[in-house]
């Protein structure tokens, strides 16, 4: 009972994933299973058997969710009709989890608040938005063959990593901004292994290599930390945006899905703020 409640929380975990804005570490608080998660990777080697057992289970579940959620966005986004509007819905969704994140900042007791930590927000949104001028023609080595599209997904896979481990980072969001989205929601949707396995070859190494250190950060500089989170979801949003401009009675459509988006994540947010420690 107790494996079959894992896959099933790596389903809600990995459909979430699949939504830019939407974080896999946000949704694993809210399901109870955030700590087990980072404390199984942070000390894998000292329990390798139980550890793997354990994130093979929510591992599975998360692959379901991806494959059943990625194939419902990447219609969607295809569609004429709700296509733009379903970007709306995803500029809600990260704006929604910042209330929560400042929240984050301001209950960071170990540390003395300075004006200047907001310079970590500024750093983060900038550090997106340089992501963002990466060259067309790197990017398409994504949807290429060969040992330097190979190269390219690793790094790119290790950069997303971050979003599987700290909740109100989005692993999509991530990819969003990377100017990648597209290419990976249909890579997953149509199960294309030679991107997806590089791919998340990277994200494997970018999870194990990165845990330990995000955890020292969050307890040592969490108020810095969270900032720094603040100003990458904020420079996210970027990507996210509609690509052409509402006309008529869209605005109002379009205004309707970005606010369902943000009350949907508020929601989440206050869910989680209730639960116990």
């Amino acid at each position: 009972m107790k494996i079959l409640l894992n896959v099933l929380k790596g389903i809600i975990i990995g459909g979430s994933m699949s939504v830019p804005g939407v974080s896999g570490g946000t949704m694993a608080m809210l399901l109870g299973c955030y700590s087990d998660l980072i404390h199984a990777v942070s000390s894998f080697t000292k329990n390798v058997r139980k550890n793997a057992f354990f994130l093979i289970q929510l591992a599975a579940g998360g692959g379901i969710g991806l494959l059943l959620i990625s194939k419902l966005i990447e219609s969607g986004l295809e569609h004429a009709t709700i296509g733009q509007p379903l970007r709306c819905l995803f500029v809600g969704l990260v704006l929604g989890g910042l209330p929560l994140m400042y929240k984050m900042t301001k209950s960071a007791s170990n540390e003395t608040a300075r004006v200047t930590d907001y310079l970590f927000g500024i750093l983060g949104f900038v550090l997106v938005v340089l992501l963002t001028k990466v060259p067309e023609n790197i990017l398409n080595l994504a949807s290429g063959r060969g040992p330097l599209a190979v190269l390219f997904l690793l790094i790119a896979g290790f950069v997303v990593a971050i979003g599987l481990v700290l909740p109100g980072i989005s692993a999509m969001g991530m990819i969003a901004a990377l100017g990648l989205f597209e290419t990976v929601n249909s890579a997953i949707s149509n199960l294309d292994l030679a991107l997806l396995v590089p791919l998340g070859a990277g994200g494997l190494v970018g999870i194990f290599g990165t845990t330990r250190i995000i955890e020292k950060l969050m307890d040592k500089f969490p108020r810095k930390t969270y900032l720094l989170i603040i100003g990458f979801v904020l420079g996210s949003v970027l990507q996210v945006l509609p690509d052409q401009a509402p006309q008529g009675w869209e605005i109002l459509f379009w205004i309707l899905a970005a606010a369902v988006g943000f009350a949907l994540i508020m929601l989440l947010s206050r869910l989680e703020d209730k639960k116990p420690a």
